[in-house]
């Protein structure tokens, strides 16, 4: 069968196989039919092999595609961070994590799975045979190694996205979760696997090609582009491959099997491009091979270099001394690599990492490169400039990794390399500009001094919300350049006759509005964003939001009940207007709503974005303050108004100033019933979401807060065998809400 793409050639490269290519995919055919069967047969399947084997290339172009000629139910392959570019300020509060794997499996914007979980969001997507049992879903998640790094940016949410992801395995029998990894990091992934009371898992390990069957490989491909094949030529190419010589040329060793990539890297380089079958026939494989593999290194040594901010000389100087050299030469340098550009060497395929008596030993990926790396020269790098798209995913990265000094650098990049005609890319730059300044606002709210908390504190305690927002600090400046940049984008997005990516802009515009403390003009933003996007759960839950906060009670019920009956299956609007409910005296009503939240994710933490999670305590109980541990804490404890329920100390409790949830007073701040007699505006108590009764105050106070105390303090038993089972699988692998 001829390739429906024949212009590309035989070979496709340093990149992964996908759909398109199935055509030119050979070499896998058993390997293919055994994972599928493994996973339709199991609840949880492990793939892993060694960097570069082919992983990818196998689920997208060999086990999907299988599967889905069979009409399985296959969900699209899914990551857990994405790298598209979304007003961040207008999504609800979110673990990163899940939202990128929600919206890669679902194959939509970030915006149409915000505010899922993800057991929410398999319910969503369950199907049935036809006799009405629950048909299997089939979920991958590729390149595992991602949650598995610890994150210093978002390790909270990482730890809550395992804790999400494998309680869904349990408790969903119709999910069957592949995870793709690669071996470097299998001890870690099982390590996480069997902290958890899941189902049994099996294991796929998928190994290079041999030699013939790399042969194979190439004598097909060549065909499948209706070419003619020279065996001996062929032969010659997968030896070339196999071939390990020292920086004198002499040959040192053969490996046993052939690497796919760089097959697929010296065919590419040998059959040119634009493709020529006659280069492939003449050109010097051993010339043309290396120089294939030098400039794939120096290609991806130059990327990281200039995305990482490292200057060539000392980046190159720092690889030959620690990870080019014989492990017996090598010298311990100061590295002056951070632990992303080690994470980039590593996805790109250079290194290894290994694990040797618990640490990461770092070394070429494959004995094949260590002479083309030794022999790049910096200065003679590529210097091809990295387009605006590039510079654009660097910048989103970067503001992944926690470090937004870089991501405005590199957005900066992308803009002054961005053509006037791609108004599309000017305009994800302008947003990707607002979400750093929004993100930075939040970074400085989050860090401010200590010593300056006693002051703000004092002039705050007994101010309501809305009147302590429009005096604090809020960072005025950093909010107002986000709220310029989204309105920029959303002028370009206009031009461009996107409605929905306007009304996302608006919709950041207003909730950061509403952080400020301006709820008439959140209310004018959020109907203009609910004009450009009608019928969207999320922007019509934050007008309800803004309409309370603008003090028009029955209007966001309104709003939020035409909401939840279009869309009952939004957990966002049912928590809010069962808070509202609750705030109005409607205990029952109130019950009702938050007894429907299905989900466990209700109870859990928020980790994102940066502007509206917990901040770190202050006084002495820091570490242990840092992660929201609810099924640790007593009935009895209200939250201090800087971080979790678990934290004591006086200096928490007494000298910062409450960190207002954007938008939603009512969901973290409560009317204290007993000293207002109900009525608003008198008397403010900072109470955590997930523990209503709030301790001895509201259970002295009125009916109201009687009743709603009792209720809610009966959905936290009921909610308690959960959680603790998630404290003891998180005791089981130590860390953050149970160390062992």
């Amino acid at each position: 069968m001829a390739a429906s793409h024949p212009l590309t050639g035989p070979f496709v490269g340093a990149r992964p196989f996908d759909e398109r290519d199935e055509a030119l995919f050979f070499g896998r055919l058993d390997e293919a039919a055994e994972l599928a069967g493994l996973w339709q047969r199991n609840r949880l399947t492990i793939l892993h092999a060694d960097p570069a084997s082919g992983k990818t290339s196998l689920l997208r172009a060999g086990v999907i595609p299988r599967l889905r000629a069979e009409r399985a139910r296959v969900l699209p392959m899914g990551r857990v961070l994405g790298e598209r570019v979304w007003p961040v300020a207008a999504l609800p509060e979110h673990n990163p994590y899940v939202l990128g794997l929600l919206s890669s499996w679902a194959g939509l914007p970030p915006t149409a799975v915000a505010g899922l979980s993800v057991e929410d969001f398999l319910r969503k997507r369950q199907g049935f045979d036809r006799f009405g049992a629950p048909a299997p879903t089939l979920a991958v998640i590729d390149q595992a190694e991602r949650f598995l790094r610890q994150s210093p940016a978002d390790e909270h949410a990482r730890l809550c996205f395992l804790d999400e992801l494998f309680e869904a395995v349990a408790q969903r029998p119709d999910l069957h979760l592949l995870l793709s990894v690669r071996t470097d990091y299998l001890d870690d992934l099982l390590r996480v696997v069997k902290g958890y009371d899941g189902p049994a898992y099996t294991e796929f390990g998928l190994r290079p090609l041999s030699p013939k069957a790399a042969a194979d490989v190439v004598r097909r491909s060549i065909q499948a582009t209706g070419h003619p094949t020279d065996d001996d030529r062929i032969e010659e190419l997968v030896e070339e491959v196999r071939t390990v010589r020292d920086d004198t040329g002499r040959v040192r060793e053969r490996t046993d099997d052939v690497d796919p990539l760089l097959l697929q890297i010296a065919g590419r380089g040998l059959w040119g491009d634009p493709p020529d079958p006659r280069r492939f026939a003449e050109a010097s494989l051993r010339d043309e091979t290396d120089q294939a593999l030098r400039d794939f290194c120096g290609a991806r040594l130059a990327e990281i270099a200039e995305e990482h901010e490292l200057p060539p000389a000392r980046f190159a100087a720092w690889m030959r001394r620690a990870i080019l050299l014989d492990p017996g030469a090598r010298q311990a340098v100061p590295a002056p690599v951070t632990a992303a550009a080690l994470y980039a060497l590593e996805d790109d395929h250079l290194i290894a990492a290994p694990q040797h008596n618990g640490l990461r030993l770092h070394r070429p990926r494959h004995p094949r490169l260590m002479a083309p790396l030794r022999q790049l020269d910096p200065a003679f790098w590529p210097r091809e400039p990295a387009g605006a798209a590039a510079h654009l995913r660097a910048a989103v990265r970067a503001c992944q990794e926690g470090d937004t000094g870089r991501a405005l650098r590199s957005t900066r990049k992308a803009a002054d390399a961005c053509p006037p005609t791609a108004l599309r890319l000017r305009g994800d730059i302008e947003t990707m500009f607002g979400n750093i300044a929004a993100t930075s606002a939040a970074t400085a709210h989050e860090r401010t001094p200590p010593e300056q908390a006693p002051l703000e504190d004092a002039a705050l305690r007994d101010t309501p919300p809305q009147d302590a927002l429009e005096k604090a600090p809020l960072q005025d400046a950093p909010l107002e350049e986000a709220v310029a940049h989204y309105r920029e984008a959303a002028r370009i997005h206009e031009a461009l006759g996107d409605n929905a990516a306007v009304g996302w802009l608006l919709t950041a515009i207003g909730r950061i509005a509403l952080d400020r403390g301006r709820p008439a003009q959140a209310v004018e933003e959020l109907r203009s964003a609910v004009g450009r996007v009608p019928g969207d759960p999320i922007v019509q839950t934050a007008l309800g939001q803004a309409l309370w906060q603008a003090g028009q009670p029955d209007a966001a019920l309104a709003v939020l009940s035409d909401v939840l009956r279009r869309e009952a299956d939004t957990p966002e609007a049912r928590r809010t207007r069962g808070e509202f409910l609750a705030d109005l005296g409607d205990a029952e009503s109130a019950l009702r709503d938050i007894g429907r939240l299905r989900s466990r994710r209700a109870a859990l933490p928020p980790a994102r974005p940066a502007r509206w999670r917990w901040p770190a305590c202050r006084g002495p109980s820091r570490r242990a303050a840092s992660w929201p541990r609810p099924w640790r804490t007593p009935r009895t404890t209200g939250r201090c108004c800087c971080g979790p329920p678990a934290c004591t100390s006086s200096a928490a409790t007494s000298t910062r100033r409450p960190n207002w949830p954007t938008g939603r007073s009512p969901r973290g701040i409560r009317r204290c019933p007993s000293t207002s007699g109900g009525r608003p505006g008198r008397s403010w108590r900072t109470v955590d979401r997930r523990h209503r009764d709030g301790g001895d105050h509201h259970r002295r106070g009125g009916h109201r807060g009687r009743a709603l105390g009792r209720g809610l303090d009966h959905g936290d038993r009921a909610a308690e065998g959960p959680a603790g089972r998630q404290g003891r699988r998180r005791a089981a692998r130590g860390g953050p809400g149970g160390e062992p």
